[in-house]
């Protein structure tokens, strides 16, 4: 699927993208002032680096693009009939890749989200969102959590996200309730007494179970 047809696609889900994710670009918060930035970059100030926004959609559908002066904003159709900025190879790869995690909100909303798909999101700031409805305990059960420690505390579980990215939880009971909680914890965790005693702010050697209260 082309650029144009992916971002026809993105216009169609604008309303299921949280608020966190529009900026507002103009001094009216109307809807042709919220800006899905989909691509950016970083240059050298005098005092330091800072952002660029290059290219994003408005909450309208319009299509926002930095041009020498400022920004241009056009109608979508308009836009892809004429471009007015050009996109390399590895932008265009970009945008695309952003367009995919933002759609998963769509799937989100439609209630067909799966634990692959929140795992295969490549956009940090977007997984993090959409693990915010997607409960841990349904992670591990869909991911089939390894548990790599176990003692009187609890259970403490390992998902492997990619390669060279893991997710730990630890999974523990309420003495008072008999209700079991999965927590996520640093992936540096070795033992479910250290993952536990973390949740509480401590080291593992500060933390006694039994003085629990």
């Amino acid at each position: 699927m082309g650029l144009k047809e992916k971002i026809r696609e993105l216009k169609e889900g604008l309303l299921f993208i949280p608020p966190v994710f529009w900026r507002n670009h103009g001094r009216n918060k109307d809807l042709d002032n919220l800006t899905l930035w989909l691509l950016r970059d970083t240059e050298q100030t005098r005092w330091g680096f800072r952002t660029v926004e290059i290219f994003g959609i408005k909450r309208s559908g319009n299509i926002i693009y930095k041009v020498d002066k400022g920004f241009e904003v056009r109608r979508f159709e308009t836009f892809f009939a004429n471009p007015g900025i050009e996109f390399s190879k590895s932008d265009e790869s970009l945008i695309l890749e952003t367009i995919n995690s933002f759609l998963f909100f769509k799937k989100q909303n439609q209630k067909i989200l799966t634990a692959r798909d929140i795992i295969s999101c490549s956009n940090l700031e977007v997984r993090r969102e959409l693990m915010r409805d997607f409960k841990y305990e349904n992670l591990v059960k869909e991911l089939r959590g390894i548990v790599i420690n176990t003692d009187k505390t609890g259970e403490l579980i390992k998902l492997q996200v990619r390669k060279e990215e893991s997710m730990k939880f630890v999974k523990v009971k309420d003495a008072s309730t008999d209700r079991e909680y999965i927590i996520r914890v640093p992936p540096n965790m070795k033992t479910c007494k250290e993952a536990v005693a973390w949740t509480f702010g401590l080291g593992e050697k500060e933390y006694n179970p039994e003085r629990e209260t």
